[in-house]
């Protein structure tokens, strides 16, 4: 699922009726021969971009194959926006959406470069000093980890992704931003080595990393093609890059327009299943709301003891359990009764409940059962829960509050509530504050909004 995102699984109905039937050769032949030129004029796909190709993406997940005349093999491809089946982003124009995209990323840049500046003084004054103590190494280690943090800590979401596009727009803003801090900073401190900097020696890292991988595969890659920019955008897209849309072929492909976009000679591809998944923007529990609710302490304890060091400077968190135990929560409300009460029986054991590891009467079973299939048919998404590196590790500094540094997104359409449009709403609620940016291309009836 790694390098094709879960597009192409045997579970999916297509794909498995792909996978039970074979093509002829002739029909292979016809096919891409057709797919090869253009009115007898060959096409040269060396020169598409990963953006091309999710732009591309983006229209064929926004139709249906529909079958005219079966014997004579006459398909239509007919538009499906506006149904379950579509994705959620609505198509805009490439200078439009890259545009506002581009714009809002490097506003956010701008003042995490000015945080990087800050950090590096400090390393500088740091090795200067030649620290060696204990206490001395935790702080320069510290520092080090703000250097990274400032530039690599950036989170970027799109709220209504389709298949990626946007996302794939935000991965070059920021990759080309982290160079130019990187290289702006050692121009005006020329006194500073580049061995003192903890991103160049990532980057390093990674490169070497990624040699090492591909020589024990028998695999001879040329340095020369991990060059900087192609190991920022791996950094890039498994730390910085969100993306949720409701429709699950939308996700399969945005992963993969991530993935391809981050790709590397020699290397795996980027696992991007956790950041980009299939939810609804609009839909599901936040913390807060249950706060007053006994089962609120446990729950976010819990989640922040079952988090482990993934080796990666970020943390992987063992969520499962704690969405199911949202999604039983929410069910009351959506036709399940009984299921709080559940919840408030067993207080601290609904985990190992929930896991399968505590019996429980058959009644609490199925009622169980049926959260799982109401919040696996509307797409639940608990936002605190499914993404707890953004909302329930407290900042360095205490001064600003946990979410996204960037909301990006070209929603659809919806009928606005009491508090306004929904999708802007829910985009105020989970970026950061102070410091966070939201931008979303709103068509047809309304115009771009930026804030």
């Amino acid at each position: 699922a790694g390098a094709h995102g879960g597009l192409f699984s045997s579970v999916d109905p297509v794909a498995g009726f792909l996978e039970r039937h074979r093509l002829s050769d002739r029909v292979v032949a016809r096919t891409l021969s057709a797919l090869g030129a253009i009115e007898n004029e060959p096409i040269d796909y060396g020169v598409m971009s990963v953006r091309h190709l999710s732009a591309v993406a983006e229209g064929l997940a926004e139709s249906l194959l529909w079958v005219v005349e079966p014997t004579a093999g006459q398909v239509v491809l007919i538009s499906n926006r506006g149904t379950p089946q579509s994705p959620s982003s609505i198509s805009v124009p490439d200078f439009v959406g890259t545009s506002v995209t581009e714009a809002t990323v490097k506003s956010v840049l701008s003042g995490r470069t000015v945080r990087f500046a800050a950090a590096m003084d400090r390393i500088t004054a740091l090795r200067r000093q030649e620290a060696g103590a204990p206490g001395e190494t935790a702080v320069l280690a510290a520092a080090e980890q703000a250097a990274l943090d400032a530039l690599l800590g950036i989170k970027v979401l799109d709220l209504a992704m389709g298949t990626g596009t946007f996302l794939v727009a935000v991965i070059d803003t920021l990759v080309d931003g982290i160079a130019e801090a990187l290289t702006a900073y050692h121009r005006t401190h020329p006194w500073v080595p580049w061995a003192w900097n903890p991103l160049a020696r990532l980057i390093l890292e990674k490169r070497e990393a990624i040699l090492e991988g591909a020589a024990e595969q028998g695999v001879l890659v040329e340095p020369d093609r991990l060059a900087d920019d192609v190991i920022l955008s791996r950094l890039v897209a498994e730390r910085s890059i969100y993306g949720v849309d409701l429709n699950q072929t939308a996700v399969a492909l945005g992963r993969a327009n991530v993935a391809m976009r981050a790709f590397a000679v020699g290397a795996p591809f980027v696992d991007v299943v956790r950041h980009i998944r299939r939810g609804d923007a609009l839909l599901g529990l936040r913390l807060a709301a249950i706060r007053d609710e006994a089962v609120a302490p446990a729950l976010v304890s819990g989640l922040l003891a079952s988090s482990r060091s993934s080796g990666e400077d970020d943390d992987i968190f063992e969520t499962g359990p704690y969405e199911a135990l949202l999604d039983l929560w929410m069910s009351e409300e959506l036709g399940n009764p009984g299921a709080r009460d559940i919840v408030r029986r067993l207080g601290a054991d609904v985990i190992p409940a929930l896991q399968g590891t505590l019996v429980l009467e058959p009644a609490e079973m199925d009622a169980i059962r049926r959260a799982g299939e109401i919040g696996g048919s509307l797409g639940l998404l608990h936002w605190d829960v499914a993404f707890p590196e953004v909302f329930l590790v407290p900042s360095d500094d205490n001064v600003e509050q946990p979410g996204f540094d960037v909301i990006i997104g070209s929603p659809p359409s919806v009928p606005p509530d009491a508090d306004g449009d929904p999708f802007a709403t829910r985009a105020r609620e989970l970026v950061r504050r102070p410091g966070g940016r939201v931008a979303l291309v709103v068509t047809p009836a309304n115009r771009s909004q930026e804030r």
